[in-house]
């Protein structure tokens, strides 16, 4: 998990899946109301010292969708390709990237999820990114060695 950024399970979820697989396996259970509780949960991460709890991050289905290794791999390479084409690979002072990165005001997400110990970013998938946000723009050249205010 900790290389990927993955999605974690809640703890909810975590009790849900032992009291399936108890039902399944036939393991006696102690759960009242059909469900492990907290003193469970707890004592499965003090058993399990490689989890902790997380804060999710939210993102968008559709931008997560498009977070995949065969994706990015084939835009470095792309890259990589211009990059060659127009000679610019010991260049860097000729390179430049403009990002935009939105600043999200008014969504206030406090969902805890088991995650690896290590895993920092974990993410949420979202119905859409209709938050109120503001939006930062910076422009740099490969070598940090020139910003261009946008």
């Amino acid at each position: 998990m900790k290389n990927k950024g993955d999605f974690g399970l809640t703890r909810n979820q975590i009790c849900s899946f032992a009291l399936q697989i108890c039902n399944e396996t036939g393991i006696p259970h102690p759960f009242s109301n059909n469900k492990a509780g907290k003193d469970w949960i707890y004592g499965f991460m003090r058993r399990n010292n490689n989890i902790v709890l997380r804060k999710v991050e939210n993102s968008s289905y559709w931008r997560l969708m498009r977070f995949d290794k065969e994706i990015v791999s084939a835009r470095f390479e792309l890259l990589g390709k211009t990059l060659d084409k127009i000679n610019l690979h010991n260049q860097p002072h000729l390179i430049y990237n403009a990002d935009e990165s939105g600043l999200q005001l008014t969504y206030n997400c406090s969902q805890l999820v088991l995650v690896e110990k290590g895993c920092k970013f974990v993410h949420a998938a979202t119905q859409g990114e209709k938050v109120e946000t503001d939006t930062v723009v910076a422009c740099t050249n490969a070598t940090g060695t020139n910003w261009i205010p946008l």
